[in-house]
């Protein structure tokens, strides 16, 4: 409640609530406890809205190898991402994540002070014997003794889907938007329960990678995890320890059984259990490979549901025939030019050229309809590649 109004900006309702549940906190005379992932990117407006009050702050990091593929994960399953998970990581190596190298946590301890913030490590090698629950417990405050008072129940749920339905939902994502939040529900929900039943153990990022993708992430956040260890105090000697990658004695196998990935497998359950939506599906994939030409990964899908294809067709070609008789009529409109130079840099992958160039089509035809698509399309691929 009170994350989704800082996220969209409305300081007011986000004030309202608070004080509202601090009030019925305090009329309890009790500790008002709030918990969100939500909260990690508004550190000065949490800040702000607080200033005054006794605040404990408490979160949990993970070493940022573990937990690159955890927002991947997210990115696939929340936000549509079509990105592959190793051009995922090159990104993420060249950026240093902000979300993922534990650089907030450092300006939250600066906005409530070092004292009032305990930060742990999110860590199943952790020395200590509590676990995550009870860790938790007492970092707000919760006496030992009172431990057992609480329910903690130890199944597994809201897990990272597993390695084949996150291949399954990052293809799907070639069809699924926003616009069609229906059929994207049934399927995360199928998927995530596919995933919550699953027996497959965690994955690891280097065991997706090759050894010189994983010392590109391992460089990228070395210092950062130093930086973390030094400010709060973590003696945990296995966080952030990234030598053996660093100095080449532990290389990642190109195919091992968790590389090796089936879509076709909850896809089958899926239709099993629900038929009517995947034909639905299949009905929108259709659509897409109408469009034109397709990217391998939609080809892939279209693989999946059955639909036929010519590879030879959809093989990547700048200068079709159609696009060639264009350029060439005298009167050819700049609309019409625009369009075929965009959709050519688009194929290149030269994305931020075909941005431009289907704008300034968009400019002269402001209301045509196949370049509103277009334009749509490569807006949304542009968006992934910043993620």
């Amino acid at each position: 409640m009170l994350s989704t109004a800082l996220s969209k900006g409305d300081i007011e309702t986000a004030e309202r609530d608070f004080y509202s549940l601090l009030s019925e906190a305090r009329a309890l005379d009790a500790i008002l406890l709030l918990s969100s992932e939500g909260f990690y990117r508004f550190y000065e407006r949490v800040a702000e809205m607080m200033q005054g009050l006794s605040v404990r702050v408490v979160g949990f990091f993970r070493d940022p190898l573990d937990a690159v593929f955890s927002n991947y994960n997210q990115t696939v399953k929340r936000h549509y991402s079509t990105l592959r998970f190793s051009e995922f990581c090159g990104r993420v190596a060249k950026s240093a994540n902000e979300n993922i190298s534990g650089a907030r946590l450092i300006r939250w301890a600066d906005s409530f002070g070092d004292d009032n913030c305990r930060f742990e490590l999110y860590s199943k090698n952790n020395s200590r014997e509590l676990s995550i629950e009870s860790r938790f417990l007492e970092a707000v405050g919760v006496s030992p003794s009172r431990f057992s008072k609480f329910s903690i129940d130890g199944r597994m749920v809201n897990r990272s889907y597993t390695l084949a339905a996150l291949e399954l939902k990052r293809l799907l994502n070639h069809v699924l938007n926003d616009e069609n939040q229906e059929i994207s529900s049934k399927v995360d929900w199928f998927l995530q329960r596919h995933s919550d039943c699953s027996e497959e153990p965690p994955v690891r990022a280097i065991e997706l990678l090759d050894a010189c993708s994983v010392r590109a992430l391992c460089d990228a956040f070395s210092s950062s995890n130093h930086a973390l260890k030094e400010r709060f105090g973590w003696d945990d000697d296995s966080f952030g320890d990234y030598s053996d990658f660093l100095n080449g004695n532990v290389e990642s196998i190109p195919v091992t059984p968790n590389s090796i990935v089936s879509p076709g497998g909850p896809l089958k359950r899926l239709c099993e259990e629900n038929p009517q939506v995947v034909n639905q599906l299949r009905e929108m994939v259709v659509e897409h490979m109408m469009d034109g030409q397709a990217p391998y990964s939609l080809l892939k899908l279209a693989d999946l549901f059955n639909v036929p294809f010519d590879e030879g067709k959809h093989a990547p070609e700048l200068m079709t025939k159609k696009r060639l008789q264009i350029f060439l009529r005298e009167d050819v409109k700049k609309a019409d030019f625009l369009r075929e130079l965009s959709l050519m840099m688009e194929s290149s992958g030269d994305l931020f050229a075909a941005g431009k160039l289907i704008d300034r089509a968009r400019k002269f035809r402001p209301n045509g309809r196949g370049i509103q698509k277009i334009q749509h399309r490569i807006q949304k691929e542009r968006k992934e590649r910043k993620s």
